[in-house]
């Protein structure tokens, strides 16, 4: 179980890997009572139907939803899968992130907006060329509250000119308006 802060730690998003490599997301608030469910994304990988985003490509062992990280207005969704190969498996375990929009705060209306990677091109996507094999960008996330900053770690990247094994790096990004998020 993997759990994120929101709002003041008034709000957590706690995501829970069945070991499907799906992982289903939900926003609760603690009360006077404990908790409560004010959201629910059904699930984010190879499903669709009611708030479920169906995330084509996924393969054994991509990790979607390690960790996770959601904008003030609930609209913009951040997924790490840290174990992606890159585009067409160019390189096994450098990591990447998922972007997902939403209508509205209650996970409505949601669609893959971008992936940040080895080798994600076109579209929105953002191609992150310097990351190698068991880089493992997207072990933890992090997005402002406007959701136009993005930082992603990485906890098995090498360094500049891999120098240092594992030594890690984290990915301070700017995602621009145009990116329809």
């Amino acid at each position: 179980m993997k759990v994120k802060y929101l709002n003041n730690l008034a709000e957590i998003i706690v995501s829970i890997d069945e070991g499907k490599n799906i992982t289903d997301a939900n926003i609760v608030s603690f009360t006077d009572r404990g908790l409560r469910l004010i959201g629910q994304m059904k699930r984010l990988g190879l499903d669709s139907g009611g708030n479920n985003v169906d995330v084509a490509g996924l393969a054994g062992h991509d990790y979607l939803g390690t960790s996770v990280a959601l904008n003030a207005a609930g609209t913009l969704l951040a997924v790490g899968a840290y174990g992606d190969d890159g585009a067409g498996n160019i390189a096994s375990s450098s990591g990447a992130v998922r972007l997902f929009s939403f209508t509205d705060g209650n996970f409505s209306g949601g669609s893959l907006q971008a992936t940040i990677g080895k080798g994600y091109v076109g579209g929105n996507n953002i191609d992150v060329s310097n990351l190698e094999s068991n880089d493992n960008f997207g072990t933890s996330v992090s997005l402002n509250s406007l959701g136009n900053s993005l930082a992603v770690g990485a906890i098995g990247d090498d360094g500049a000119g891999n120098l240092v094994t594992d030594s890690g790096a984290a990915y301070p990004l700017m995602l621009v308006q145009g990116l329809s998020l």
